[in-house]
C-alpha cells in the first residue's frame, strides 16, 4: 500500500514523475488501488459512468462514502477533409485519475465534453473550426471535468485536424498533462497550434504570409478557433487551458492542425497519461471503453467525429455492514437442547441461517438459534446479520456429537470411612477429550477429583452420613459434555449394647463380671466397663475383672459396645454384685 500524499500540492513535474512510475499498461485502476489507496476492509458502495449528454450532470454521495476514485477521458479532436479526399485525424484526449475525500450528501459535478465535429466545435468550449465549400476542418474536444468538495480533475481533450490539398496530412494535437501542439508537416510554412500547458493556453498557428489568417490561442478550459472563418482552420482541444487553433495557409493551400488542451490534477495522489497522436490515454484501463476519446480519422460519416469523453466515479467507505463477533465453530449434543447466539457490530436489524443440524431453528429477529439436534456429525451453516448498508454473511460450523457416559460406584452403600470404587468410562462420537469427576456430599461443598480419562478411583467418604452424588462429565474432543450423576449412601453401622450381664465369681475385694448379646455391623472392637456410672476400662473380650473393692460392698456395673469404626452402643441395664466379707470364704474358680 503507498503512501496516500493527504493535503500536499505536488510540483507539475512531481506530478509527472509519480504518474510515470504508476501508469503500466492495462489495469490503471487495479495500479492505482494498489499503489494508494483502497483501505483494508473499505468496500465499493457504488460505481456510476457518465457519458457526453450535451449538458452539466452531477453526482450526489451516497451514505457510508468516504472517498471517490475518479477517472475521467478528454474527448478526441474532428478530423479533415479536403476536396482530393485527403485527410488529416483529430488528437486523442487525455486521461487523468485521482482520488476525492468527500462527505455523504455532497455533490460532484461533471462536465463530459463531446468529440470535435467537422467545421465544428466539440461541446462544450473546444475551438470552432469552420467549412468552406466542403473543406472541413476538425473542432477541437470538448471540456472533460469532475470537481468535488474543492478537488477537481480536467482531462485534456484533443485538437482538431487541418485539411490539406497535399498529400502530407496536418494532425491534431492530443491532450495530456501538457497538450501536444497540432502539426504542420510537408512545406507549411505556418506552424500548427500550441497545446495547452499548466500556466496557458495554447498559441493560435499564424499564416506565414501574413494574410491575417492567424488562428486564436487556446484561454482558461477553452479551446482556440481556427483561423479565417471563411476557409476553415481547426479547433482547439478544450481543457484547463485549451490549445490553440490551427490556421489556412494562403502559400501551402491547407490548415495546419490545432493543439490539444492541457488537463488538471488537483486530487489526492492523482496520475494521467497523455494521449498520443490520434490515440487517447488510458486505452489499457479495465473501464475504457471502445471509442472514447479517440481522435476523428478523417473518414466521411461520423467517424470524422472525435470520440466523446467518458467518466467513472467510484464511492468508496468503509464496510459498514455488520462484522461477525459470536464464534464460528459451535458444538451441541444429540438429544440435548443446544443455543447459539449470532452477535455481530455496526447494529444489525435481522439474522438469519441456512443449513442447520436437524431439530434446530433461528428466530430472524434476535439472532438466537436454538433447539434439540436429533443427528450427530458435522454441518456447515450459513449465518446472516443485516443492516441499513447491506448484509454480511460467514460459515458456522456445528460439531454435533453423540455422547454415552456410563460411569458407576461400587458397593452402592457403605459405612462411614469405608471407601468405594468409581469407574469412569463411556462413548464419544468425536472421540473423548477427558472426564471431570466430582463428588457432592449431603451437606457442605462439593468436591473436585480432578480432570482424568477413562479409568478407576477409590474415594473414602468423610462429609458424614447421607446420599453421595458422583457427578460424571464426559467431555469429547470439541467440547461437547454430557452429565451422568450416580448415588451412594453412607451409613453409621449398627451397634448393640450387651445382655445378660452375670457374676462369673466374687470376692471380699474383687468382682468377675460376663456378659453376651452384644452386636456390631462393622465388627465389635472392644467393650467399656463402668462401675457406679463411671468408665473404669476397656476389654476386648466378654468379661472383666474389677479389684480393689470393699468388703460387704454393693457395686453396681454397666457395659457398652464399640465397633472397629468407634460407633458406640447405648448403656447396658446395670447389674449389682456384692463382695463378700473379710471372714467369707470363696471357692476358687477350677
Amino acid at each position: 500500500m503507498g503512501c496516500i500524499l493527504l493535503g500536499k500540492t505536488l510540483t507539475a513535474a512531481g506530478l509527472r514523475s509519480q504518474s510515470r512510475r504508476l501508469l503500466r499498461s492495462g489495469g490503471l485502476l487495479a495500479a492505482f488501488v494498489l499503489a494508494h489507496g483502497v483501505a483494508r476492509g473499505d468496500v465499493l458502495v457504488s460505481r456510476t459512468t457518465y457519458s457526453y449528454t450535451g449538458s452539466q450532470q452531477t453526482f450526489t454521495i451516497p451514505a457510508g462514502t468516504t472517498y471517490l476514485i475518479v477517472k475521467v477521458w478528454g474527448a478526441g479532436g474532428g478530423s479533415a477533409q479536403d476536396w482530393a479526399g485527403n485527410s488529416s485525424s483529430g488528437g486523442g484526449g487525455g486521461f487523468v485519475i485521482g482520488r476525492m475525500n468527500v462527505s455523504p450528501g455532497q455533490t460532484a459535478n461533471i462536465w463530459v465534453g463531446s468529440g470535435g465535429r467537422v467545421y465544428f466545435a466539440g461541446y462544450p468550449y473546444g475551438g470552432y473550426a469552420a467549412n468552406h465549400g466542403g473543406l472541413v476542418s476538425g473542432g477541437g474536444g470538448g471540456w472533460c471535468e469532475v470537481d468535488c468538495n474543492g478537488y477537481e480533475l480536467i482531462a485534456g481533450s484533443g485538437g482538431g485536424g487541418g485539411f490539406n490539398f497535399n498529400a502530407p496530412r496536418s494532425w491534431g494535437g492530443a491532450g495530456g498533462y501538457y497538450g501536444q501542439n497540432g502539426e504542420a508537416s510537408g512545406n507549411y510554412s505556418a506552424g500548427g497550434g500550441g497545446g495547452g500547458t499548466q500556466s496557458g493556453g495554447g498559441p493560435g498557428a499564424v499564416d506565414s504570409d501574413g494574410s491575417g489568417n492567424n488562428a486564436s490561442s487556446g484561454t482558461n478550459t477553452v479551446g482556440g478557433d481556427g483561423g479565417d472563418p471563411s476557409w476553415g482552420g481547426p479547433g482547439g482541444g478544450a481543457g484547463y487551458f485549451g490549445g490553440g487553433g490551427g490556421c489556412w495557409d494562403e502559400n501551402d493551400d491547407g490548415a495546419t492542425g490545432a493543439g490539444g488542451g492541457s488537463s488538471y490534477l488537483n486530487a489526492i495522489a492523482p496520475s494521467y497519461e497523455n494521449g498520443s497522436g490520434q490515440s487517447p490515454g488510458g486505452t489499457g484501463d479495465s473501464d475504457y471503453p471502445s471509442g472514447v476519446g479517440f481522435g476523428g480519422n478523417g473518414d466521411l460519416g461520423p467517424s470524422e467525429f472525435g470520440g466523446d469523453g467518458y467518466v467513472v466515479i467510484y464511492a468508496y467507505g468503509p464496510d459498514l455492514r455488520p462484522s461477525f463477533t459470536s464464534p464460528v465453530t459451535q458444538g451441541a449434543v444429540v438429544g440435548q437442547s443446544a443455543s447459539y447466539t449470532i452477535t455481530a457490530t455496526n447494529s444489525p436489524t435481522s439474522f438469519g441461517a441456512s443449513g442447520l443440524p436437524a431439530g434446530l431453528s433461528i428466530n430472524t429477529s434476535t439472532g438466537v438459534i436454538s433447539g434439540t439436534p436429533t443427528t450427530s456429525g458435522t454441518v456447515n451453516s450459513t449465518i446472516t446479520a443485516t443492516n441499513s448498508h447491506g448484509t454480511s454473511s460467514t460459515t458456522l460450523t456445528w460439531y454435533v456429537g453423540s455422547i454415552s457416559p456410563n460411569a458407576s460406584v461400587s458397593p452402592g452403600s457403605v459405612y462411614l470411612s469405608q471407601s468405594v470404587t468409581l469407574i469412569r468410562d463411556g462413548s464419544c462420537s468425536y472421540g473423548i477429550a477427558w472426564t471431570e469427576n466430582t463428588i457432592w456430599p449431603p451437606s457442605g461443598s462439593p468436591v473436585s477429583l480432578g480432570d482424568l480419562g477413562y479409568g478407576s478411583m477409590s474415594y473414602t467418604p468423610s462429609a458424614g452420613t447421607g446420599t453421595y452424588w458422583y457427578q460424571f462429565r464426559l467431555v469429547d474432543s470439541h467440547g461437547n459434555f454430557v452429565d451422568q450423576w450416580v448415588s451412594f449412601t453412607v451409613t453409621s453401622p449398627t451397634v448393640s449394647a450387651p445382655t445378660s450381664i452375670s457374676l462369673t465369681q466374687n470376692g471380699s475385694d474383687f468382682a468377675i463380671i460376663s456378659w453376651t448379646g452384644a452386636s456390631a455391623q462393622a465388627g465389635i472392637g472392644h467393650y467399656n466397663v463402668f462401675r457406679n456410672g463411671v468408665f473404669i476400662g476397656t476389654t476386648t473380650i466378654a468379661s472383666g475383672t474389677d479389684s480393689g473393692l470393699s468388703g460387704s460392698t454393693t457395686y453396681v456395673y454397666t457395659v457398652q459396645t464399640v465397633d472397629t469404626q468407634g460407633n458406640i452402643s447405648p448403656i447396658s441395664t446395670s447389674f449389682s454384685v456384692t463382695t463378700l466379707g473379710d471372714l467369707e470364704l470363696f471357692t476358687p474358680l477350677l
